[in-house]
Protein backbone atom coordinates (compact mmCIF):
# COMPACT_ATOMS: atom_id res chain seq x y z
CA UNK A 1 0.00 0.00 0.00
CA UNK A 2 1.63 3.54 -1.08
CA UNK A 3 0.52 6.41 0.91
CA UNK A 4 1.81 10.15 0.91
CA UNK A 5 1.47 12.99 3.09
CA UNK A 6 1.49 16.94 2.59
CA UNK A 7 3.28 18.53 5.43
CA UNK A 8 1.22 21.37 5.08
CA UNK A 9 -2.03 19.91 6.12
CA UNK A 10 -0.30 16.96 7.56
CA UNK A 11 -3.11 14.76 5.79
CA UNK A 12 -2.41 11.60 4.30
CA UNK A 13 -3.54 10.46 0.78
CA UNK A 14 -3.64 7.10 -0.53
CA UNK A 15 -2.17 6.65 -4.20
CA UNK A 16 -2.39 2.28 -4.37
CA UNK A 17 -2.87 -0.67 -3.00
CA UNK A 18 -2.03 -4.10 -3.98
CA UNK A 19 -3.58 -7.63 -3.33
CA UNK A 20 -1.71 -10.63 -3.24
CA UNK A 21 -4.37 -13.40 -4.22
CA UNK A 22 -3.16 -16.75 -4.27
CA UNK A 23 -1.61 -16.90 -7.63
CA UNK A 24 -2.99 -13.51 -8.76
CA UNK A 25 -2.72 -9.96 -8.02
CA UNK A 26 -4.92 -6.72 -7.49
CA UNK A 27 -3.96 -3.16 -7.92
CA UNK A 28 -6.70 -0.51 -7.23
CA UNK A 29 -4.80 3.24 -8.07
CA UNK A 30 -6.68 6.12 -7.29
CA UNK A 31 -6.68 8.71 -10.13
CA UNK A 32 -6.54 11.67 -7.96
CA UNK A 33 -5.48 12.81 -4.67
CA UNK A 34 -7.69 10.77 -2.32
CA UNK A 35 -7.35 11.00 2.00
CA UNK A 36 -7.43 7.72 2.85
CA UNK A 37 -10.65 8.52 5.16
CA UNK A 38 -12.30 8.69 1.81
CA UNK A 39 -10.81 5.45 0.34
CA UNK A 40 -10.47 3.13 3.35
CA UNK A 41 -12.85 2.22 6.14
CA UNK A 42 -12.87 4.02 8.65
CA UNK A 43 -12.16 0.89 11.47
CA UNK A 44 -8.87 0.25 9.11
CA UNK A 45 -7.98 3.89 9.23
CA UNK A 46 -8.17 4.28 12.62
CA UNK A 47 -6.29 0.84 12.82
CA UNK A 48 -3.00 2.18 10.58
CA UNK A 49 -2.65 5.61 11.72
CA UNK A 50 -1.01 4.15 14.83
CA UNK A 51 1.73 2.62 12.33
CA UNK A 52 2.70 5.90 10.01
CA UNK A 53 5.48 7.59 10.66
CA UNK A 54 5.42 10.92 12.74
CA UNK A 55 8.73 12.35 11.26
CA UNK A 56 9.62 13.65 7.99
CA UNK A 57 12.79 11.48 7.94
CA UNK A 58 13.48 8.16 5.61
CA UNK A 59 12.74 4.99 7.92
CA UNK A 60 12.06 1.26 7.98
CA UNK A 61 9.82 0.28 10.46
CA UNK A 62 9.69 -3.23 10.89
CA UNK A 63 6.30 -4.44 13.70
CA UNK A 64 6.62 -8.24 13.13
CA UNK A 65 4.01 -9.16 16.42
CA UNK A 66 2.13 -5.78 15.21
CA UNK A 67 -2.14 -6.71 14.16
CA UNK A 68 -4.25 -4.50 12.39
CA UNK A 69 -7.93 -6.32 12.73
CA UNK A 70 -10.82 -4.47 11.18
CA UNK A 71 -14.30 -6.57 11.13
CA UNK A 72 -13.67 -8.80 8.07
CA UNK A 73 -9.60 -8.96 8.16
CA UNK A 74 -6.35 -9.38 10.29
CA UNK A 75 -3.24 -8.22 9.13
CA UNK A 76 -0.02 -9.43 10.52
CA UNK A 77 3.27 -8.48 10.54
CA UNK A 78 3.50 -4.69 9.80
CA UNK A 79 6.43 -3.23 7.75
CA UNK A 80 6.76 0.42 6.87
CA UNK A 81 8.99 2.34 5.17
CA UNK A 82 9.33 5.82 4.71
CA UNK A 83 10.93 7.95 2.07
CA UNK A 84 12.40 11.63 3.16
CA UNK A 85 9.93 14.37 2.93
CA UNK A 86 10.61 16.32 -0.06
CA UNK A 87 8.96 19.51 -1.42
CA UNK A 88 6.28 19.29 1.10
CA UNK A 89 5.23 15.99 0.41
CA UNK A 90 6.87 12.27 2.03
CA UNK A 91 5.85 9.05 0.56
CA UNK A 92 5.09 6.14 2.56
CA UNK A 93 4.63 2.17 1.67
CA UNK A 94 3.39 -0.18 4.15
CA UNK A 95 3.32 -4.01 3.64
CA UNK A 96 1.53 -6.81 5.87
CA UNK A 97 3.31 -10.25 6.08
CA UNK A 98 -0.12 -12.15 6.73
CA UNK A 99 -3.27 -11.53 5.71
CA UNK A 100 -6.48 -13.60 7.10
CA UNK A 101 -9.96 -12.80 5.65
CA UNK A 102 -11.61 -10.50 3.27
CA UNK A 103 -8.70 -8.20 1.94
CA UNK A 104 -10.66 -5.70 -0.09
CA UNK A 105 -12.89 -5.16 3.07
CA UNK A 106 -10.32 -2.50 3.78
CA UNK A 107 -11.53 -0.52 0.82
CA UNK A 108 -14.71 1.58 0.37
CA UNK A 109 -17.42 -0.64 -1.21
CA UNK A 110 -17.58 1.81 -4.70
CA UNK A 111 -13.62 0.37 -5.13
CA UNK A 112 -14.24 -3.48 -3.95
CA UNK A 113 -14.38 -5.85 -6.56
CA UNK A 114 -16.45 -8.58 -6.60
CA UNK A 115 -13.27 -10.76 -5.07
CA UNK A 116 -14.51 -9.77 -1.42
CA UNK A 117 -16.98 -12.41 -1.07
CA UNK A 118 -17.03 -15.07 2.16
CA UNK A 119 -15.39 -17.56 -0.36
CA UNK A 120 -12.00 -15.17 0.33
CA UNK A 121 -12.82 -15.11 3.90
CA UNK A 122 -13.19 -19.47 3.46
CA UNK A 123 -9.63 -19.52 1.11
CA UNK A 124 -7.84 -17.52 3.23
CA UNK A 125 -8.72 -19.52 6.89
CA UNK A 126 -8.24 -22.70 4.91
CA UNK A 127 -4.63 -21.60 3.57
CA UNK A 128 -3.50 -20.94 7.11
CA UNK A 129 -4.77 -23.90 8.44
CA UNK A 130 -2.81 -25.86 5.97
CA UNK A 131 0.43 -23.36 6.82
CA UNK A 132 -0.04 -24.75 10.85
CA UNK A 133 -0.69 -28.21 9.88
CA UNK A 134 1.88 -29.05 7.33
CA UNK A 135 5.02 -29.04 9.49
CA UNK A 136 2.68 -31.66 12.14
CA UNK A 137 2.16 -34.14 9.15
CA UNK A 138 5.48 -33.92 8.28
CA UNK A 139 6.25 -34.97 11.77
CA UNK A 140 4.02 -37.74 11.49
CA UNK A 141 5.23 -39.12 8.60
CA UNK A 142 8.27 -39.98 9.83
CA UNK A 143 8.44 -44.14 9.59
CA UNK A 144 9.19 -46.38 12.69
CA UNK A 145 11.36 -48.50 11.11
CA UNK A 146 14.72 -48.27 12.34
CA UNK A 147 15.14 -46.64 16.16
CA UNK A 148 18.33 -44.33 15.19
CA UNK A 149 16.84 -43.42 12.12
CA UNK A 150 13.39 -42.33 13.95
CA UNK A 151 15.01 -40.16 16.52
CA UNK A 152 17.31 -38.34 13.82
CA UNK A 153 14.03 -37.92 11.79
CA UNK A 154 12.24 -36.88 14.57
CA UNK A 155 15.29 -34.74 15.62
CA UNK A 156 15.43 -32.74 12.38
CA UNK A 157 11.56 -31.80 12.03
CA UNK A 158 11.58 -30.96 15.40
CA UNK A 159 14.31 -28.18 14.81
CA UNK A 160 12.46 -27.20 11.88
CA UNK A 161 9.52 -26.78 13.47
CA UNK A 162 11.61 -24.86 16.71
CA UNK A 163 13.05 -22.45 14.11
CA UNK A 164 9.68 -21.49 12.91
CA UNK A 165 7.52 -21.75 16.29
CA UNK A 166 7.35 -17.80 16.91
CA UNK A 167 6.12 -17.17 13.35
CA UNK A 168 3.72 -20.62 13.91
CA UNK A 169 2.63 -19.32 17.20
CA UNK A 170 2.07 -15.88 15.24
CA UNK A 171 -0.20 -17.66 12.84
CA UNK A 172 -2.05 -19.53 15.42
CA UNK A 173 -2.93 -15.89 16.82
CA UNK A 174 -4.18 -14.09 13.84
CA UNK A 175 -6.22 -17.43 13.24
CA UNK A 176 -7.83 -17.33 16.42
CA UNK A 177 -8.81 -13.49 16.10
CA UNK A 178 -9.71 -14.07 12.46
CA UNK A 179 -12.44 -16.96 14.01
CA UNK A 180 -13.53 -14.99 16.91
CA UNK A 181 -14.69 -11.93 14.94
CA UNK A 182 -15.47 -13.82 11.89
CA UNK A 183 -19.23 -13.01 10.92
CA UNK A 184 -21.43 -16.10 11.59
CA UNK A 185 -22.84 -17.54 8.83
CA UNK A 186 -26.62 -17.02 8.74
CA UNK A 187 -28.75 -20.59 8.63
CA UNK A 188 -32.16 -20.40 6.80
CA UNK A 189 -34.89 -22.04 8.90
CA UNK A 190 -36.46 -25.18 6.94
CA UNK A 191 -39.67 -24.53 4.94
CA UNK A 192 -42.78 -25.47 6.43
CA UNK A 193 -44.41 -29.02 5.10
CA UNK A 194 -48.67 -28.73 4.63
CA UNK A 195 -50.05 -31.28 6.45
CA UNK A 196 -51.64 -33.69 3.99
CA UNK A 197 -48.79 -33.39 1.19
CA UNK A 198 -45.53 -35.47 0.93
CA UNK A 199 -42.38 -33.90 1.76
CA UNK A 200 -40.36 -32.58 -0.74
CA UNK A 201 -37.90 -34.68 -2.72
CA UNK A 202 -34.69 -33.83 -1.68
CA UNK A 203 -33.27 -34.41 -5.35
Amino acid sequence: MTLTRDLLTDEWFADRIEFHLGGARNVTTFKCATPIGSAFSADFVAQIRKHLPQTTDAAVIVESESVVQTQRLVLGGVRVVAQQARHGVQGVIMRFKQALGAMQSVLLPKYRTEQTTREALDRSAAEALLYLLRPCLDLAEVELDGESEVLEQVARRLEGLAENKDELRFFVYLLRRFVENAPVAEVSAPRPRREGLPAPDPA
